[in-house]
C-alpha cells in the first residue's frame, strides 16, 4: 500500500493507517534528527514533535509532491529552527554507549569513533542550513532533485548552496580541532576524502 493510500485511509477514519505511515518513515526521520542535533534523546523528542506536526498538517497534504518529500520539508523546518535555538556545544554529542563489536579491532574502533567525532564537531560549526544540506546529500544520499523539492528551492540553488556548504565544511575540517570531552587526545584534523563527494 502506498503512502497516499494510507493517507486517504486515515482521512476516511482508519486511525491505524497513520501509525503504519509513522512506522514506515520513523527510521529515516530519526537518522536525520540525530545527525542534525547530535543527541539520541533530543532526536527522539524531535521525531515525536515532527510527527505531531504531521498529524496537525496532514489534512493540507495535497499529493502534489511525494509524502516523503512533504515530510522531509516539515522535518527540515523544525530541525533548523531547533538547531538555531541550541547552544553550540550540545551539537557535539558523541554516543558514550557505543560498544565495540567483538569482531572489530579495538584500535580501529577507537579511530573510527574519533573520526566520527571530528565529523560531528566540524558539522556543528556550520550554520543549520549548511549542516542540513550536507546531511541530506552526503550522509542520507538524497538525490538533488528530491532535495530541491524538500527545501522548496530551485535545483540550481541546491547545487550552489551545497557547494558552499561543502567548502565551509572542508575549511573547518582541515583546521586543527580539539574535540570536547576528548581534550587529552590533543588536536586533530580530518584528512580523509571519503566523506564529501
Amino acid at each position: 500500500m502506498t503512502d497516499w493510500e494510507l493517507i486517504q485511509q486515515y482521512r476516511e477514519g482508519t486511525t491505524n493507517a497513520l501509525g503504519e505511515l509513522f512506522d514506515r518513515h520513523q527510521g529515516q526521520l530519526y537518522r536525520l534528527a540525530q545527525r542534525m542535533l547530535g543527541n539520541a534523546d533530543e532526536a527522539e523528542d524531535a521525531v515525536s514533535e515532527i510527527w505531531m506536526r504531521v498529524m496537525k498538517h496532514i489534512p493540507q497534504y495535497r499529493h502534489d509532491a511525494q509524502f516523503s518529500t512533504w515530510l522531509y520539508r516539515l522535518a527540515i523546518n523544525y530541525l533548523i529552527d531547533t538547531s538555531r535555538k541550541r547552544v553550540r556545544d550540545s551539537l557535539l554529542y558523541i554516543n558514550s554507549e557505543m560498544r565495540i563489536p567483538s569482531s572489530e579491532d579495538p584500535d580501529l574502533h577507537c579511530e573510527k569513533r574519533f573520526q566520527s567525532a571530528l565529523v560531528h564537531h566540524a558539522l556543528g560549526q556550520l550554520s543549520p542550513a549548511q549542516r542540513m544540506l550536507i546531511i541530506m546529500r552526503d550522509l542520507e544520499n538524497m538525490p538533488l532533485k528530491e532535495m530541491a523539492s524538500a527545501l522548496d528551492i530551485p535545483l540550481s540553488a541546491v547545487k550552489s548552496r551545497l557547494r558552499r556548504a561543502r567548502q565551509a565544511f572542508k575549511r573547518i575540517a582541515s583546521q586543527d580541532q580539539r574535540i570536547p570531552g576528548q581534550e587529552a587526545v590533543g588536536t586533530a584534523r580530518l584528512t580523509y576524502q571519503g566523506f564529501l563527494q
